[in-house]
């Protein structure tokens, strides 16, 4: 969990879930695994966002902005990186609407 500045605990994942992930997502769990242990998860008031090497994603419910997700309608490592980071409190927490850092 992070704290008021947005930093968060370095709780590990555990092993199990790790390969669980692995297994069922192959590169795209890869892909999810390291987004969440390289801190690249943020968590505002509004929407969960996932840094790539390109952008910055905004994840919600079942809808990422990248274009896997918006043209393609497939599910990406963006949503997964995201569900795991929500339910492992992983994520950087910020107390501020994410449309407010685009201002």
């Amino acid at each position: 969990m992070s704290d008021s500045t947005g930093r968060r605990s370095d709780r590990p994942i555990p092993e199990r879930a790790r390969r669980a992930v692995l297994e069922c997502y192959g590169e795209q769990g890869r892909r999810a695994l390291e987004a969440v242990e390289s801190g690249s998860v943020k968590r505002y008031l509004d929407f969960v966002v996932v840094v790539g090497k390109n952008d910055e994603y905004v994840v919600e419910d079942e809808l990422c902005t990248c274009d896997r997700s918006l043209l393609g309608n497939a599910f990406c490592w963006h949503q997964l990186a995201a569900r795991i980071a929500v339910l492992t409190n992983a994520c950087e927490e910020y107390d501020l609407w994410y449309h407010a850092v685009l201002d």
